[in-house]
């Protein structure tokens, strides 16, 4: 199944003064292998939200990562400014 990915605008796109950095999703997938490529996240806000069984790589940098809600994966993350939460 291909990766439900959406970006959310940040602040600063929607005319507010923000230095929070884009969001990027992947998430509610069974079974699937998600891959984020150099250049896709560049540097925003990864969530991984509702995940089973699913083998992720993201071999590109982000700002933050949020796990949340992951059964039995595999995922390696490139990169991380910030911090990286799981619950």
């Amino acid at each position: 199944a291909p990766a439900s990915t959406a970006v959310s605008a940040s602040p600063a796109s929607q005319g507010y003064d923000s230095d929070e950095p884009e969001e990027v999703y992947l998430e509610s997938q069974r079974g699937a292998h998600l891959t984020k490529l150099p250049g896709d996240v560049e540097g925003a806000v990864l969530v991984l939200r509702d995940l089973e069984d699913c083998d992720v790589h993201v071999l590109d940098r982000t700002a933050r990562v949020l796990l949340e809600d992951c059964v039995d994966c595999r995922i390696m993350i490139g990169p991380v400014e910030g911090s990286f939460v799981m619950r």
